[in-house]
């Protein structure tokens, strides 16, 4: 693949964050509603980019991944754990860098056949729309702070395949 489309098929995919955060300030009366959507749509999109990545990868490969998101889930555990008892509110910010960090490793992997490739990056996309959407309706408004969090992303994605 070459490197000018990967690269800005890396920034569509980002962009669903973008969009997400346009969304949410357009149709401010209609987040509220449509939270739980929104909420489903997130763990719908994350179950789908794994399941398309268990299709297409070896057995050790994944296993890694699996331990990696593991260790993920158990950090964000313990930090909500910390936002419930203590109020620190670092919950989100650590939720969108983790899953950023995931879905860029992921976008590198599929990067092999353009098949995989192309329905990961409309997932993370989608993915993105649904959590700016979220991000800013939970009084996390500042619009540079979602933006920046969920930057890993393109660090990870253009990173690795410049690097590789």
């Amino acid at each position: 693949m070459q490197s000018l489309s990967y690269i800005l098929t890396s920034i569509i995919a980002y962009l669903g964050i973008i969009f997400g955060i346009i969304l949410a300030y357009i149709a401010k009366d209609e987040i509220e509603p449509g939270k739980r959507y929104f909420i489903i749509m997130k763990a719908v999109i994350s179950g789908m980019t794994i399941g398309f990545l268990l299709m297409f990868y070896d057995f050790y490969i994944i296993i890694s991944i699996l331990a990696f998101v593991i260790i993920s889930v158990l950090l964000l555990y313990k930090d909500h754990r910390l936002y419930r008892d203590y109020g620190i509110n670092c919950f989100r910010t650590i939720d969108m860098i983790i899953s950023y960090l995931i879905f860029g490793i992921i976008f590198y992997l599929t990067s092999i056949r353009l098949s995989y490739f192309l329905i990961i990056s409309c997932l993370i996309f989608l993915h993105g729309l649904a959590a700016g959407t979220l991000a800013l309706d939970r009084k996390f408004r500042n619009k540079w702070k979602i933006i920046l969090t969920s930057s890993p992303f393109i660090i990870i994605s253009v990173g690795i395949y410049l690097i590789i």
